[in-house]
């Protein structure tokens, strides 16, 4: 039918992009994002903006979850490097298990989840 044609064509593209690019990248430059938007100087403002700041970006596969995976991803390089953050972030999961639980979250894989 032309759903299940649909449906798989859409994953046939997801699986092309999950075999191409990499859910976070290495670290690059900050200007090579100049270079790929060469016709856009507002754009080329703000990269140069982000240049001062910092030296290196990762990308994120932009699949529906890339805003979340960046987010995560910047939370444990920032543990990884900041032994207070991970402190902070530690004692802010310690209190998640009963408000998962209130939230309806099955309790055998959430509070494996949690012990480990």
């Amino acid at each position: 039918s032309r759903d299940e044609n649909i449906v798989a064509q859409m994953n046939a593209i997801s699986k092309d992009i999950a075999q191409t690019s990499p859910l976070v990248s290495d670290p690059e430059a900050v200007g090579n994002l100049s270079e790929e938007y060469t016709d856009n100087k507002e754009f080329l403002q703000k990269i140069s903006f982000l240049a001062e700041k910092y030296k290196t970006i990762r990308r994120v596969r932009g699949d529906g979850n890339c805003f979340y995976r960046a987010y995560a991803f910047s939370i444990f390089q920032q543990c990884k490097s900041n032994a207070e953050f991970r402190a902070h972030i530690y004692s802010k999961l310690e209190n998640t298990l009963d408000w998962l639980l209130k939230l309806g979250m099955p309790s055998f894989t959430t509070e494996d989840f949690h012990e480990t």
